[in-house]
């Protein structure tokens, strides 16, 4: 099941975006002053799955995370990107 939900929001004439988790948007911060229309959300379990989604979306080359994926250190199984949101899809922020 996904941890968070991610927004994308554009400007009144879609030439400006901001990407956010859901949670951390701050309506009243910079980065959102001139944002005025929800584009679409994605449901992942770390910011890297979001930012791959949302490339795919936009019709982007493919998203490259920040640094290599390694082990989680919790013997999960799963991988994630300890340079980058370093979080892992199950077990959270590590």
């Amino acid at each position: 099941m996904a941890r968070y939900v991610f927004e994308l929001w554009a400007n009144e004439d879609g030439t400006q975006h901001s990407f956010w988790p859901r949670e951390s948007i701050d309506r009243k911060h910079p980065a959102f002053s001139d944002m005025v229309r929800l584009v679409f959300s994605i449901e992942a379990d770390s910011y890297e799955e979001a930012m791959a989604a949302c490339y795919i979306r936009r019709g982007f080359d493919p998203y490259k995370p920040e640094g290599k994926p390694v082990e989680c250190p919790n013997n999960c199984g799963a991988h994630y990107y300890p340079e980058g949101s370093a979080v892992c899809p199950i077990c959270g922020k590590i």
